[in-house]
């Protein structure tokens, strides 16, 4: 399979098998790491817990061990995670390990005294918790969600919040009303952020972190398998103490837990920015490579056009479903002619079944990331498109250490960059607007970032200032799906959209700054929760 890869391409100029990686089990089903990690959060001073353990690891297992620890009866631990997809996934998974009769999912169901009640805190389930109740009147967000929040302490045992660091961030700030009694109900609570090298270089995030340790937080526990630390949270570290936990303990050997499985690599080395020399390689891969397969982009942009092109050139046998920041497939099933193209979204804590893997390789961080979606359950195939040249560093090799491959990776790809639009903003202090692709006549909710995308053909800029009903009329006159209109209209309501537009994707990609954008003069303070 290696010489067939290897064959497709002029440039592929590596091609070996990456070995499997194993984990130490005791009879009780735990792993070293995880059984430091409870120790020391009792038994240390540290208010801060690192914990860096490979993709796959079983980091995850800690938190839903949490929640049924009577220490922390009456404390909620909240669960944060940088994208909604992840807090789906990792929502998916307490019913699924806890058991259906021990949690009950809000807003899906309503608290139990009696059972572990997880609270998923966003928009999209304030929105699904309104339509559940049929409620008419929609009351202030404050009140609704301090309501909420009093029910959970009034109803939980044991219990937990799932939700963002923006949502976190958006609380200390106080940007809206009731923002501090309700965060008197996270008093002394345990709060974990999953995947935090997502935050690599945001002063906000630093912020946060610094408010909860000093006035709320028990312990903050950190969760990466690529942990990736600036001087700003060094600065941190040395107020607050920090305890670092390491995999180098808990690694096994082939007697032990295999958690990453053999993977045939090729390495392909060229410029994918460009989005031609990208497909052609597509075009050829794609019929030849197991699937179901994810093909995983750095670019929502150099997706859409790519998609476009596959699905126009005669690929009738293969299902493309996408994953994304701007749409995500619902009800996703693999099978055996499944291709998922995909975007950063899923590349952290998702774990789906797929047998192959391409992406694109920029930084080391999501370089690792990307490698851990494949080879989960059984052997997989990656194939991996960088700019780099890696040739130096194998020497003809066949096979390779996994935790070598992934230092050369760190070596050879570039850190991240150290700031996410201005350097200090959360993706959810972003201005998201309702936009209606004419091409692919579907409508998405998507930030700012679409002005570098789109053509804008219509903009209904005022759209804040508007009654409900003309808000309706404008939809209907931007033929938006009916069977959407009401769900745009209750979002809205909740966290009120920028504008309603319509445009065609560009052939280029414009480079936009916030201040290139002119917004209504409003309060630009009321942002999403």
């Amino acid at each position: 399979m290696i010489e067939g890869i290897r064959e497709i391409g002029e440039n592929v100029n590596n091609c070996f098998l990456i070995e499997s990686r194993y984990v130490k089990q005791n009879k009780n089903g735990w792993r070293p790491f995880q059984e430091e990690l409870i120790k020391v959060l009792f038994e240390r001073e540290e208010k801060i817990i690192i914990l860096e353990a490979p993709v796959g690891a079983g980091k995850t297992f800690i938190v839903r061990q949490l929640l049924e620890r009577k220490e922390f009866e009456r404390c909620p631990i909240v669960m944060s995670y940088p994208t909604k997809i992840l807090m789906e996934s990792q929502v998916g998974s307490f019913k699924k390990e806890l058991g259906k009769e021990k949690v009950t999912i809000w807003p899906w169901e309503d608290f139990n005294p009696n059972k572990i009640n997880i609270f998923i805190y966003s928009t999209d389930t304030l929105v699904e918790y309104i339509k559940r109740k049929k409620y008419q009147n929609l009351e202030d967000r404050g009140e609704l969600i301090y309501r909420l929040f009093t029910d959970l302490e009034w109803f939980s045992k044991y219990g937990g919040i799932v939700t963002s660091p923006d949502v976190l961030y958006l609380l200390v700030q106080g940007r809206y009303k009731n923002s501090k009694r309700i965060l008197n109900f996270l008093h002394n609570s345990i709060f974990i952020f999953d995947e935090f090298h997502c935050y690599y270089g945001l002063k906000s995030f630093i912020e946060l972190l610094e408010y909860l340790l000093s006035k709320i937080a028990y312990k903050a526990i950190l969760l990466s398998a690529t942990p990736i630390k600036n001087n700003d949270f060094g600065k941190m570290e040395k107020e607050y103490g920090v305890y670092n936990i390491s995999f180098s303990d808990s690694k096994g050997g082939k007697n032990d837990i295999c958690f990453n499985y053999r993977l045939k690599l090729s390495i392909d080395s060229f410029n994918f920015a460009k989005a031609k020399e990208t497909e052609k390689r597509l075009m050829n891969l794609l019929p030849l490579i197991p699937k179901p397969c994810a093909v995983i982009f750095d670019s929502i942009f150099r997706l859409r056009h790519i998609e476009k092109n596959l699905k126009n050139n005669g690929f009738s046998d293969i299902d493309f479903k996408e994953w994304s920041g701007m749409l995500k497939e619902k009800e996703l099933v693999l099978n055996k002619n499944t291709v998922v193209l995909a975007t950063s979204a899923i590349e952290v804590g998702i774990d789906m079944k797929f047998k192959s893997l391409v992406f694109e390789a920029s930084y080391w961080p999501s370089a690792i990331q990307r490698l851990g979606r494949v080879g989960r359950k059984e052997e997989g195939m990656v194939i991996m498109f960088t700019r780099k040249d890696f040739r130096p560093y194998f020497k003809d090799k066949t096979f390779i250490d996994r935790d070598e491959f992934e230092k050369i990776l760190r070596e050879v790809l570039k850190n991240p960059k150290e700031e996410t639009g201005d350097g200090y903003s959360f993706r959810g202090q972003s201005f998201n607007f309702i936009l209606k692709d004419e091409l692919l006549g579907e409508t998405f909710i998507y930030n700012e970032n679409l002005f570098a995308m789109y053509e804008i053909e219509d903009w209904i800029d005022d759209w804040r200032s508007k009654t409900l009903e003309e808000k309706r009329r404008i939809l209907k006159e931007f033929q938006i799906n009916p069977s959407k209109t009401e769900d745009l209209l209750l979002y809205d309501r909740i966290t009120p959209f920028w504008g309603v537009l319509k445009g065609n994707l560009k052939d280029d990609y414009d480079y936009l700054y916030k201040d290139e954008i002119i917004f209504p003069t409003e309060d630009r303070n009321e942002l999403s929760i």
